[in-house]
C-alpha cells in the first residue's frame, strides 16, 4: 500500500500579460535609435524599459494588462520627450511616436496586430489615441488628447 501525504495543491493563475511595442520616427519619417521608453504603473513604479534599435523600434515584453504611464526620454539626442497614458490590452498595444527638436513628442496608439502578424504593422486601425504634453514650467505640465474609433467597435480596447 502506498500513501502520499501533503498539503493541497494551490494553483495561482498569472494575470494576463501582453507586449507593448512601437516605433519612434523623426519629423522626416526617419527611424530614431537610442530613445528610451519607460512604462510606469499607476503607483509610479517602473515596470518596463526599452531603448529603440536602429529601425527606431522598441518592445516592452510581457507587461501585465492594465494602464501605464509611458514616457519617451530622448536624453542627449536633441529631441523633446513626452509622457502619455496607455491602456495595455490582452492583444497588446502599439504606441508609435514622432519626435522633433521644436515640439514635444506625439504618440499614436492602436491595438497590436493579431497573433501571427507583425507587431509593428498597424493593419486596419479601429481606434487611435493621440496625446500631447506641454511643459509649462518646472513643476507644471498640461496634456491634451483625442481618441477616435473607426469601423467596427472593438470591445477589448474599451475602458
Amino acid at each position: 500500500m502506498l500513501c502520499i501525504f501533503g498539503a493541497p495543491l494551490q494553483v495561482r493563475s498569472q494575470p494576463p500579460s501582453a507586449n507593448l511595442v512601437g516605433t519612434v520616427l523623426g519629423t522626416a519619417a526617419s527611424p530614431v535609435p537610442g530613445i528610451e521608453i519607460t512604462a510606469k504603473d499607476p503607483a509610479g513604479r517602473s515596470v518596463g524599459q526599452s531603448v529603440t534599435d536602429v529601425q527606431g523600434q522598441y518592445v516592452l515584453k510581457s507587461l501585465p494588462v492594465g494602464q501605464y504611464g509611458l514616457t519617451l526620454d530622448p536624453d542627449h539626442t536633441g529631441y523633446r520627450g513626452a509622457t502619455v497614458v496607455a491602456s495595455l490590452v490582452r492583444e497588446g498595444l502599439t504606441v508609435n511616436w514622432t519626435v522633433s527638436t521644436a515640439a514635444v513628442a506625439i504618440a499614436a496608439a492602436t491595438p497590436a496586430a493579431a497573433a501571427g502578424q507583425e507587431f509593428f504593422a498597424l493593419g486596419s486601425v479601429e481606434r487611435i489615441i493621440v496625446a500631447l504634453t506641454f511643459v509649462l514650467g518646472p513643476t507644471t505640465a498640461m496634456t491634451l488628447g483625442a481618441a477616435g474609433g473607426f469601423g467596427q467597435h472593438n470591445p477589448s480596447f474599451s475602458q
